[in-house]
């Protein structure tokens, strides 16, 4: 019979040596795996928090930008110029009185129109059903006149882009007159406006302008004229989703982050910076709608993550989509009339850790 071949001292101590450096090269795997995890996760938290400070940052400048120069208008507003006074008991001719108002208005209001890029219409009202709207559109700028109350017809002046915004531009467009369903005093701006204290200012929500039929938002502010007994007045400043689109499209994070804007209740009003919202048609089609309803791989796959694993209000999640792993993080952004909406920000991890990403592997 053949004799087993005795263990050694030194067999057994080689024995002993790879199994005690096999199981600490184990554990110091483990423990560097989840160590880099935990770094990654806390990093990522940090730059996503960071990301979500700047968007925050950069939105008040927008929303901020477009109240200032309401506060310019609600200024001359309480200077009696805006005053919408169809005629003028003094003057002889009340044609000329009516076009030479419209025209001081507009010398007025369109010069702070094109100081802003996110300021699409301003309109001044009153509570006697009378209006004054300037609209500037892609080829030309328009401008409305009406009193509901005392008018039949609502005065419609039309020039040329291409003619500027002077008064002389504007005195030679072309002047119609039209019967319009429409009553200032109707309008969601409106009605909120003198819901709120006077000199406080109230945005809408999303809903589509009744010119042009596109979807905005409007800020406005009520002004009373309390000393002279006159009409309650608000001066708006219109605001297309289209605009804030834009804007949203320059705060992705990285080259490839993008960053979207929501109401409160989760619909798309600043739409993300995908190429397929880059044709106006796919952008009119997504407005107003939920993410996950827009049949986009990576926004479904992000809300899916979130409303599982990270359903608070404030919240920075992991998901993978496409085969890639992406960061998401959102939080609630509140404008200063109390309307909220909602900032989410989504970068791919590798734009986001950078080497680190690699790391785990290189570990193992």
């Amino acid at each position: 019979m053949k004799r087993s071949r005795p263990v050694t001292l030194r067999s057994r101590l080689v024995r002993d040596l790879s199994l005690l450096v096999i199981g600490f090269g184990l554990l110091a795997v483990v423990v560097m795996a989840v160590g880099t995890r935990w770094a990654a996760r806390s990093l990522a938290e940090v730059i996503m928090g960071q990301a979500l400070a700047v968007t925050e940052s950069r939105l008040d400048g927008f929303f901020d930008g477009v109240e200032e120069h309401l506060a310019v208008i609600e200024r001359q507003c309480t200077s009696g110029v805006l005053a919408v006074d169809p005629t003028d008991p003094a003057d002889a001719d009340p044609e000329t009185a009516l076009a030479r108002g419209e025209l001081d208005r507009i010398a007025i209001l369109a010069p702070i129109i094109e100081a802003s890029a996110a300021i699409s219409s301003i309109i001044v009202a009153d509570d006697r059903g009378r209006e004054h709207l300037l609209m500037r559109m892609p080829e030309q700028w328009q401008s409305r006149l009406l009193a509901v109350d005392e008018w039949p017809e609502a005065r419609l002046r039309t020039w040329s882009a291409d003619a500027g915004t002077s008064v002389d531009a504007a005195a030679t467009g072309t002047v119609a007159r039209e019967v319009i369903d429409y009553d200032p005093r109707r309008r969601p701006w409106f009605r909120g406006a003198m819901e709120v204290a006077p000199g406080r200012r109230h945005w809408t929500e999303p809903y589509r302008f009744f010119s042009t039929g596109r979807l905005g938002m409007t800020v406005a502010v009520r002004h009373d004229d309390g000393a002279s007994g006159g009409p309650a007045r608000v001066v708006a400043s219109d605001v297309l989703l289209d605009d804030i689109t834009e804007f949203a499209r320059t705060l992705g994070v990285g080259e490839r982050g993008v960053a979207a804007i929501l109401t409160a209740d989760g619909r798309l009003v600043g739409l993300p910076g995908l190429p397929e919202f880059d044709d106006p048609a796919a952008r009119d089609a997504a407005y107003l709608t939920r993410p996950e309803d827009l049949d986009l791989d990576l926004i479904v796959d992000a809300v899916a993550v979130r409303r599982v694993h990270a359903p608070d209000a404030r919240a920075t999640f992991r998901f993978t989509s496409g085969g890639e792993a992406w960061w998401g993080a959102s939080e609630p952004y509140r404008l200063r009339s109390g309307l909220v909406l909602r900032i989410a920000v989504l970068v791919p991890e590798e734009n986001l850790l950078g080497p680190l990403v690699g790391l785990r592997p290189a570990i193992a």
